[in-house]
């Protein structure tokens, strides 16, 4: 299996050349694998609801869509491949039932070297000033703490899988996993 990030600024429904084209070299290099386009949605206020049929005709090298938060759907899709069980083309996330369960990123399994100098490339072919996007050398690592926001905001789209009337909610890891994940960042 493989899982690719669909973000709101590739823009869907509408298939992004860049995306398209690692999609095909990935179906061309890897012609037997599930390809998962999933949006990965954690938290935050960028959410773009797409059907995902609209999203799949965009895409056809993608098997399946898989919205909203990824961890424990993911781990049913695995378990229902690894029983020979045909993936579905759409796949709603689930969210996960106590977020310090959650696994943390194995930051150690990433050459961060590498990483580092991939995004001072990507911002320096942004043809932008060297203010917009400035990466100075420091490391920075992502973390978030929270899912979802409990205010009501015009502009922001998080809680994309509420339903309709629900209130919007805010789930955060416990003051011991967060001290646990920054020291094991701080480590890095």
């Amino acid at each position: 299996m493989i899982v690719v990030a669909l973000t709101p600024f590739h823009r869907p429904p509408r298939r992004d050349d860049t995306l398209g084209d690692t999609l095909a070299g990935l179906r061309r290099r890897h012609p037997a694998a599930v390809i998962v386009l999933a949006d990965l949605y954690q938290s935050g206020q960028h959410y773009v609801a797409t059907a995902a049929d609209d999203v799949l005709a965009s895409y056809p090298e993608a098997d399946v869509r898989l919205e909203y938060e990824a961890e424990v759907a993911l781990l049913e899709l695995v378990a229902a491949l690894d029983a020979g069980r045909r993936a579905p083309r759409h796949v709603l996330g689930i969210r996960p039932p106590d977020l310090d369960a959650v696994a943390r990123p194995r930051w150690d399994r990433v050459d961060l070297d590498a990483r580092d100098r991939f995004l001072r490339d990507v911002v320096r072919g942004l043809g932008r000033g060297h203010w917009a996007f400035p990466i100075d050398g420091g490391r920075v690592l992502p973390w978030i703490s929270a899912r979802g926001c409990p205010y009501d905001c015009a502009h922001c789209s998080s809680n994309p899988d509420r339903a309709v009337g629900a209130p919007k909610t805010q789930r955060r890891l416990s003051p011991s996993r967060m001290r646990d994940d920054l020291a094991a960042l701080a480590a890095l």
